[in-house]
């Protein structure tokens, strides 16, 4: 009898361990020395104030050249010392114009650019890029723009074919619709554009880029097929929503970018900018596939819903329900729903590891039966 209380206490406390819910643990398990932690904030808090200023500059001086150089809305440009022939130049123009001319509607007036920006590391005081790839978007004496903008001083034709290929990403909503609402415009920029990134315009597309599953990258391997997660908030959402939360489905939407705006010297709130594409590209909670959620909203509820949104003066939430009649969190939980599928949290194994366990805890039972009988035996 003691063996066997043994046998189920151990499997009651496997059981806690491995499927209690996420949690966030309190504090950094290195901390570095006070002095060298200040040290590293301050390097940091200045490293981030001489990239906002190159990327303040480059929002305005860009801005001014994208209203002289664009053609039919469609603004390039190169630095100065640039390998590209003019065969390439051409060929980027007629594939950048055809996807603009693809789209369904496009807003009046709005110029999207597409510009390489050498950096000047002594004139600009040895601050680095903004960004690996920056989006700026704003207003130019009252004309929209949408900018996309690498910093590479060395162009090839290989990368002008590269950044054709990579679509207009977040820029596709401001060539359809021109500037949001400044409720939607400050969403955006708080690090939200990762939900415009990504677009379709086929079912098949959809289906080769989307990787149809959700994942927060555990610290530890899997035991029973659960995983241990070291994310704070942000990423608890995304678990309590994937695990049938509206509530945080609907946080989820409106604050996940705050993580990421907080980490992009391109996101200051009084910067004309989108966001930095790089923490756009790694920093999604439901990893890739939250990048067609935009583009998922206006497939669904049409572009004159979408537009009424995007245009709209309320904030987000409000915004959302007037534009498509339904709540933020109830519509993002559907679509998790469809695109993800549910996940399981707190203290219970989800359903594709329950026959595992199961068998294994019998196995266990059936060894100690065997060992108890062969004691007898003897």
């Amino acid at each position: 009898m003691k063996q066997w209380l043994g046998i189920a206490g151990a499997a009651c406390v496997l059981v806690a361990i491995v499927a209690l819910p996420p949690r966030t643990p309190e504090g950094d398990p290195n901390p570095l020395p006070p002095a060298q932690a200040r040290y590293r904030r301050v390097n940091q808090e200045v490293d981030r104030a001489r990239r906002g200023l190159v990327a303040r500059r480059w929002a305005d001086s860009l801005s001014s050249r994208a209203m002289r150089d664009a053609v039919d809305g469609l603004a390039l440009g190169l630095p100065e010392r640039n390998q590209v022939t003019e065969e390439g130049l051409d060929e980027w123009r007629r594939s950048l114009s055809d996807q603009l001319d693809t789209l369904s509607r496009r807003a009046e007036g709005t110029v999207i650019g597409f510009y390489y920006q050498s950096l000047n590391e002594d004139r600009e005081g040895g601050a680095r890029a903004p960004a690996l790839r920056a989006t700026f978007a704003g207003t130019h004496d009252g004309t929209a723009y949408c900018l996309r903008v690498t910093p590479d001083a060395d162009v090839f034709d290989a990368d002008l074919r590269r950044l054709a290929q990579s679509g207009l990403r977040a820029c596709r909503l401001y060539a359809k619709y021109g500037m949001p609402g400044p409720q939607i415009q400050r969403w955006i920029r708080a690090g939200n554009a990762g939900f415009a990134t990504r677009s379709y315009p086929g079912e098949a597309e959809r289906e080769d880029n989307r990787y149809g599953q959700y994942r927060l990258f555990p610290i530890e391997a899997p035991v029973f097929g659960m995983n241990r997660y070291l994310y704070g908030e942000p990423a608890l959402n995304i678990v309590r929503c994937v695990a049938r939360r509206a509530d945080a489905c609907a946080e989820a939407f409106t604050n996940h970018g705050a993580d990421r705006a907080a980490r992009s010297p391109a996101a200051a709130d009084d910067l004309a900018t989108a966001a930095d594409e790089e923490l756009l590209d790694f920093g999604s909670g439901f990893v890739y596939d939250d990048q067609y959620l935009l583009a998922d909203l206006e497939r669904e509820f049409g572009e004159d819903a979408f537009a009424r949104f995007w245009r709209s003066q309320e904030p987000v939430p409000d915004a959302f329900e007037a534009a498509f009649g339904t709540g933020v969190g109830e519509w993002v939980l559907n679509w998790v729903e469809a695109e993800i599928g549910f996940d399981d949290a707190g203290p219970a194994l989800p359903s594709g590891t329950f026959l595992p366990t199961l068998l294994t805890f019998m196995a266990l039972a059936a060894g100690a039966s065997l060992a108890q009988v062969r004691r007898r035996v003897a």
